[in-house]
């Protein structure tokens, strides 16, 4: 049987992890504000600056990967693959519940004519059940939920599967992931699928690939010796310029994305994780870090209600509505990453949880 002290040890192997390499907390939050200037400019028709920013969940994958097999990968190889997935599901929900319930409030006002339909897609999406309805979004309340089940998929998959691959193995399933993203991007001309209806079943690549990666790599990263270190400011900065520059990039949309997600982020990646963080630079990227998750997690529902506030609204006041959603979400998040919520549901029965089916009945 697993001691608490197995618990306690795997969280402090994640604050150590952490503590050694804040350049990820501030490259979390820069993607996940990249991802929401991606989202802002579409709910009022025109593309903006960052049209590839979706791109940015490709990260995230890779992170995800990154950050648990350092935290968890010893212990998810003779651990329930199901308590796993329940302790991640407790870990990441609370926060996306928030989301799901602001789209849900919003729905009653905007709708309330279909109060039944609402309710019914709200009790979907706080069971993470996709709803597979027309070419709509898989969650229709909150878009970006898509991306965390597809994670909770890959978490499952790590602790029952690729946790006991050896790194050829898991080259094998990363390779095999890449070829399939190539032909889906090819299929729907570029990767920004797994979102909806019509191209969900793509996102089992993106995350196959994005996931895997960030397996070798943690494997890779504890046994290496460290290089010549990148300057962390370029480690910062290179991950964004890639996401910004890609569409100067003179290649058809889907093979520039393809370039992105299987060969300069992965780089960009590696690099980052070896560059160098002086301490006074070390508080500014946590907190980047410990905004980011909140900050996805509810920044749909909140540009949703500045377009609806903005219509019909002169050109300034649309300008003053939209400048100060954003000003609005980065306080939420703020707020939601010093409160509870940011902690998940506590599991006091957490150790039981990481016990195999073996190691229980014994």
């Amino acid at each position: 049987m697993i001691a608490i002290d197995g618990a306690r040890s795997a969280t402090h192997k994640s604050d150590a992890a952490s503590s050694r390499l804040p350049l990820l907390d501030g490259l979390r939050g820069i993607a996940a504000i990249l991802v929401m200037l991606h989202h802002e400019p579409t709910y009022f028709g025109y593309e903006g600056l960052f049209p590839r920013a979706y791109l940015a969940v490709d990260f995230f994958f890779m992170l995800s990967g990154f950050v648990l097999t350092l935290s968890y990968e010893e212990r998810l190889r003779t651990s329930s693959a199901s308590g796993f997935l329940i302790f991640r599901i407790c870990r990441l929900w609370p926060l996306l519940a928030v989301g799901i319930v602001m789209g849900a409030v919003q729905q009653f006002i905007w709708e309330p004519n279909h109060t039944s339909m609402v309710l019914a897609i709200t009790a979907f999406s706080l069971l993470f059940l996709p709803v597979f309805a027309g070419n709509c979004g898989l969650y229709q309340l909150n878009g970006p939920q898509w991306s965390v089940t597809f994670e909770l998929i890959a978490n499952f998959v790590h602790a029952k599967f690729l946790s006991r691959l050896s790194d050829a193995q898991l080259l094998g399933f990363v390779g095999g992931s890449a070829v399939m993203l190539v032909l889906v991007g090819q299929k729907f001309g570029n990767l920004a699928i797994g979102d909806t209806v019509g191209n969900w079943w793509g996102g089992f690549f993106r995350v196959g690939f994005g996931y895997g990666l960030g397996v070798f790599f943690a494997r890779r990263f504890g046994r290496s010796q460290p290089g010549t270190p990148l300057l962390w400011f370029w480690g910062l900065a290179i991950v964004p310029m890639i996401l910004i520059l890609l569409p100067v990039v003179p290649l058809p949309r889907a093979a520039g994305d393809c370039l992105a997600v299987l060969v300069l982020l992965p780089m960009a990646f590696w690099l980052a994780i070896r560059a160098q963080v002086g301490e006074r630079f070390a508080g500014p990227l946590l907190l980047l870090g410990s905004i980011s998750y909140p900050l996805y997690a509810i920044h749909v529902p909140v540009l949703a209600a500045s377009r609806a506030l903005a219509h019909g609204q002169p050109a300034e006041t649309q300008l003053a509505i939209r400048a100060g959603s954003i000003a609005v979400i980065f306080v939420l998040s703020w707020a939601l990453a010093r409160s509870s919520l940011s902690k998940g549901i506590r599991l006091g029965r957490l150790p039981w949880l990481f016990q195999s089916r073996m190691q229980r009945v014994s």
